[in-house]
């Protein structure tokens, strides 16, 4: 099977071999370098020891430098070459200095000879010491006392010095282990391959177990000699059959014969142009989801990209996968290089010489270049350390998306931020220098996603009541803020607010009226000590957390009015004294919760949502919930 390796560290090779070449050249040393290169593990092997000589060349050091693991073969005489010797030291100065890396790794294997006889300089390891001292100058007296340092340092590593072929298989699978090579993942949507393998089952025709040798016949032109080339090319094949089989799926004949035709009258086009088969045929909407992904989010949570994109990107995604464009794995998506290279292609090709003419930019120095940037969509500065201050706004009229995540060295932001009209989604996570929020003064009714995670602002203007569209609204470890304005009960549309771990934020605001659409409230980590009746006036609640709010002492029986309360979350309020969970007779679960010294007390109530009492008290007595509310999950940590 074809692998990947997902390596943080990039080198020209993947293992190091290191051996005295009288020994086991002809033998032990090239059975395993043969195994590596059969599955496809890139090795270093000094089959012409570069240059005869003591000192350790260029060449040889740059290959040290950029190899990943060492496997160094002890032998015998491996201690009489002062090459071997010297080669050992560069390696283990090399280890060192990346000690801190998940990279550059040690492997010892001893060949005939023990461990203790490399570390402690005996037998004939010893005897070869006894020879190089004899005569030796101060510079060999130096060497020496590196290579006894070297070969005591490498005795201690674990290592192999087993039956030569059970070693070999060890190691293999140690060093695929290691490089963290993971199988080519080719998603659930390969059109045709069942065929193909029931085809193949029955032409080998055979119930009987054990191992078979498959003969594979064909033209001799298609043979693929190096590794590394063989892999790329059976990827870009497979990701291009994946595309036009995605599009072809479930269309009829006559529109395979069609498609297949004005693909024979372009025998040579590029793969790019071949990948864009299925983009050309996206509508509008989607193919500026997909230039969307390809640009910012390959790797992002589907869910988050869903929230920043809209509405429409649940849909688009769902072709996107179907199309075979973008995969989804463990709920994040991604897709193939050639896809994204493609896609940023087609934004450069917008204006292949004005960056500032494209939809999107994700590069800091196009931003720096261009003074107007009227088609600009989508900017994505995250991670620009030394961004200090914005460009005027009045520059990116038509910006979309703004990501200044991560730019911890941003002060402030434009006072005419309102002149965003367009915006839809605006992140400046972790901005840890940003104090304060500019005032909305214009219609911005487009922003549905705003993120101040982890900012120093200490207030959020009133007029944040303008942002009518604002769904989603991130204000967690926002540390010097120490409120929140009364008019954020005015945000209509807000579904998710999150004031977590602000400890300095004391209270939450009076709602005079219903926020009708919030379905999260985050309040947790907080030095509140009583919530308001109000809250009871958030009708369709479904997740509160006032977890490790430990100064919080009563909860308003106003909660019982949160009908569509699902989770309430109150672990680490130590200084709750009870809590009172309300029943309905229909057996749903809810809680308006407390009593952490005497108990839960369960009665009859109106709450016919819960499912999650999440409690977690040491004073508190465990008290069951009534038999006919056996489906109630209690958490609790008593």
């Amino acid at each position: 099977m074809a692998s990947s390796s997902s390596s943080s560290c990039s080198h020209s090779y993947d293992v190091f071999l290191s051996f005295r070449g009288e020994d086991t050249r002809k033998n032990f040393t090239d059975h395993l370098y043969n195994t590596f290169i059969a599955y496809g593990i890139r090795t270093f092997i000094d089959d012409k020891e570069l240059q005869k000589g003591d000192d350790i060349k260029s060449g040889l050091s740059s290959a040290i430098q950029d190899s990943n693991l060492f496997l160094i073969i002890f032998s015998e005489n491996y201690a009489t070459s002062k090459w071997c010797l010297n080669e050992l030291v560069r390696i283990s100065e090399c280890t060192t200095v990346a000690a801190d890396q998940s990279c550059k790794r040690v492997i010892p294997v001893f060949y005939h000879v023990q461990p203790r006889d490399v570390g402690h300089k005996s037998g004939s390891f010893q005897d070869a010491f006894l020879n190089h001292e004899k005569d030796a100058d101060q510079e060999i007296k130096e060497s020496i006392a590196k290579w006894k340092i070297a070969l005591e340092k490498a005795a201690k590593l674990s290592g192999y010095h087993e039956h030569e072929i059970e070693v070999i298989k060890k190691i293999r699978e140690v060093i695929i282990t290691r490089l963290n090579r993971k199988p080519l993942h080719l998603g659930d949507n390969i059109v045709g391959m069942d065929f193909h393998l029931k085809q193949l089952n029955s032409m080998i025709k055979t119930q009987r177990e054990g191992v078979y040798m498959i003969g594979i016949y064909g033209i001799g032109g298609i043979a693929i000699h190096d590794h590394c080339e063989g892999i790329n090319v059976i990827k870009e094949r497979l990701y291009v059959l994946r595309i036009l089989g995605g599009f072809l799926y479930d269309k009829s004949i006559d529109e395979w014969k069609s498609e297949l035709k004005k693909l024979e009258k372009i025998p040579d086009m590029k793969v790019q142009n071949i990948l864009r088969v299925s983009y050309d045929k996206l509508d509008d909407v989607n193919q500026g989801i997909f230039l969307d992904i390809a640009s910012f989010f390959r790797g992002e949570e589907k869910d988050f990209v869903s929230r920043i994109l809209g509405s429409d990107a649940i849909i688009g995604i769902r072709v996107l996968q179907q199309r075979c464009l973008i995969t989804i794995v463990e709920n994040k998506l991604d897709m193939y290089d050639l896809l994204q290279q493609m896609g940023r292609e087609i934004i450069r090709k917008e204006c292949p010489k004005e960056a500032g003419e494209r939809s999107r930019i994700w590069d800091p120095t196009d931003v720096e270049k261009n003074e107007v940037l009227n088609n600009l969509k989508v900017m994505d500065l995250s991670c620009s350390k030394d961004l200090v201050e914005m460009l005027d706004f009045s520059s990116v009229p038509n910006l979309e998306i703004l990501n200044l995540e991560d730019c911890t060295s941003l002060e402030s932001l434009p006072r005419n931020f309102h002149k965003l009209k367009h915006l839809r989604s605006f992140c400046c996570s972790r901005c840890s220098k940003l104090k304060s929020f500019p005032q909305i003064k214009g219609n911005m009714s487009k922003l549905r996603n705003l993120n101040l995670r982890g900012t120093a602002i200490v207030e959020v203007p009133s007029s944040i009541k303008l942002l009518s569209g604002l769904e989603y609204f991130n204000l967690r470890s926002c540390r010097n803020l120490v409120s929140l304005p009364e008019s954020i009960h005015n945000l209509r549309s807000l579904e998710t607010l999150i004031v977590g771990g602000c400890s300095n934020l004391q209270g939450f605001p009076d709602l005079k009226d219903d926020m009708e659409n919030l379905k999260m409230l985050d309040l947790s980590q907080r030095a509140i000590n009583e919530l308001l009746p109000s809250i009871g006036h958030l009708k369709a609640l479904q997740i509160l957390d006032l977890s490790e709010c430990k100064n919080l002492v009563n909860i308003p029986e106003s909660i019982c009015d949160l009908r569509s309360l699902d989770t309430l979350k109150v672990e680490g309020c130590f200084k709750l004294e009870g809590l009172n969970v309300y029943l309905n007779e229909e057996g749903g679960y809810d809680l308006a919760c407390h009593i952490l010294k005497s108990g839960i007390s369960w009665s009859n109530g109106c709450f016919s949502s819960l499912k999650i009492l999440n409690l977690q008290c040491n004073q508190m007595e465990a008290a069951e919930p009534p038999n006919h509310h056996h489906n109630i999950l209690l958490v609790s940590s008593l």
